[in-house]
């Protein structure tokens, strides 16, 4: 999976997430927050503890979206 592909469905992942996260604290998932973080290179990208930790308080079901597409055609679909 690409650099852009895997950016896209972390946010698409976002998304759902806060989407799904009705019955959590108002403020516990009203801003985005990220599933996967460049490592320190740029070269790789490595999971997020504190996405990871949003997850795991989601308690309804929720869908991983993954969409590869050109970059060009990445920004306009999000």
């Amino acid at each position: 999976m690409g650099r852009w592909a895997a950016g896209i469905c972390a946010v698409a992942l976002v998304w759902l997430a806060a989407a799904a996260a009705g019955d959590l604290e108002p403020d516990e998932l009203e801003r985005a927050f990220p599933i996967v973080e460049p490592d320190y290179g740029h070269t790789k990208l490595r999971l997020s503890q504190q996405g990871l930790d949003a997850i795991r308080r989601i308690e309804t079901p929720i869908a991983v979206v993954g969409v590869s597409l050109n970059l060009v055609f990445g920004r306009a679909l999000l």
